[in-house]
C-alpha cells in the first residue's frame, strides 16, 4: 500500500512540475510577444514626422525603397551599391547615375506628372523610345496664298517631296549620352537599383502638396520656394548620405 502511495504521489508531484513548466513557458512567449509590439511602438513613435508633407512622403520613400524598413533590410539599392567593389569610383559613378535618372524624372513629373516609360528590359535596354505622333497629311489639294508665294520670292516651281539631308558623322555619333554607357556595368547596376527607384518617387511625389511654398530658411538653397524644390533637394541629399553610410559598411568589412 505504502508503495503505491508513494508512486501516486511522485506522479503527481511530477504532473505538478509539467504543469508550471507549461505555464512558465506559456507567460514566457505571452512576454515575448508583448516585448516585440513594445519594440514595435517604440519604433514606429522614433520616426520623425516633418513640417512639410512632402518630406514626410519622401522619409517613406526612402524607408521602403532605398535603406529598407529594418537595419538589415536588403533594398535593390543597397544591393547594387554594396556590389561594386572593385574600386571605390565605381561607386561614386553609381550614384552620379541613379541621380541623373532622378532629375531627369523630376523634370518629367513637373511637366507631365509621371516618370518616363519603363519597359520590362529597363536595365538592358533603357528607357522605351516613344514613337512620335503621325501627321495626317491633308487631303485634297494644298492652298498657297499670295502671302506664302511672296515670301519665298515668288518661286512657283514644283518642289521635291522629300528633302534628302546628309547627317555629318559626328551628328549621329554620341546623340544619346545613356548610348555611351551601355556596355558599362556600373550603369547597368544603377539602371537595376533606379527600376525600383522610379515608381516610389512618382507615387509619393503625387501623394505630396509639390507646389505649396515653404518658409525661407538660411539652412536651404536660395532656390528652395516650395515642397517640391525641396522634396528634390533632399531626395538628393539623402541618397548622397546613404551612399557614405554604405561606404562606412564596406569599408569595417575590409
Amino acid at each position: 500500500m505504502e508503495r503505491r502511495q508513494l508512486l501516486e504521489e511522485q506522479l503527481l508531484r511530477e504532473n505538478i512540475r509539467k504543469a508550471i513548466r507549461i505555464v512558465k513557458n506559456k507567460r514566457l512567449n505571452e512576454e515575448k510577444h508583448v516585448r516585440a509590439i513594445v519594440r514595435s511602438l517604440l519604433k514606429e513613435a522614433e520616426r520623425a514626422l516633418y513640417d512639410y508633407t512632402s518630406l514626410n512622403r519622401l522619409d517613406t520613400l526612402f524607408r521602403d525603397v532605398i535603406g529598407g524598413a529594418r537595419e538589415a533590410s536588403n533594398t535593390k539599392f543597397k544591393e547594387e551599391y554594396m556590389s561594386l567593389t572593385s574600386d571605390p569610383s565605381e561607386r561614386g559613378a553609381f550614384i552620379e547615375h541613379v541621380l541623373s535618372m532622378a532629375a531627369a524624372d523630376f523634370n518629367q513629373l513637373r511637366a507631365n506628372g509621371a516618370v518616363r516609360t519603363m519597359g520590362p528590359d529597363f536595365t538592358e535596354n533603357g528607357y522605351e523610345i516613344e514613337e512620335p505622333p503621325e501627321i495626317e497629311e491633308p487631303e485634297g489639294p494644298l492652298t498657297v496664298s499670295i502671302e506664302d508665294l511672296a515670301a519665298q520670292g515668288g518661286d512657283m516651281l514644283p518642289k521635291d517631296e522629300e528633302e534628302e539631308i546628309e547627317l555629318e558623322e559626328e551628328d549621329i555619333i554620341g546623340e544619346d549620352p545613356q548610348e555611351e554607357s551601355e556596355s558599362d556595368s556600373t550603369f547597368m547596376a544603377a539602371r537595376s537599383a533606379y527600376a525600383t527607384i522610379a515608381p516610389a518617387l512618382e507615387k509619393f511625389w503625387l501623394a505630396s502638396p509639390t507646389s505649396s511654398p515653404v518658409e525661407p530658411s538660411p539652412d536651404l538653397p536660395s532656390n528652395i520656394k516650395t515642397e517640391g524644390d525641396l522634396f528634390q533637394h533632399l531626395f538628393n541629399v539623402n541618397i548622397r548620405l546613404w551612399a557614405q553610410k554604405l561606404e562606412t559598411e564596406i569599408n569595417t568589412r575590409k
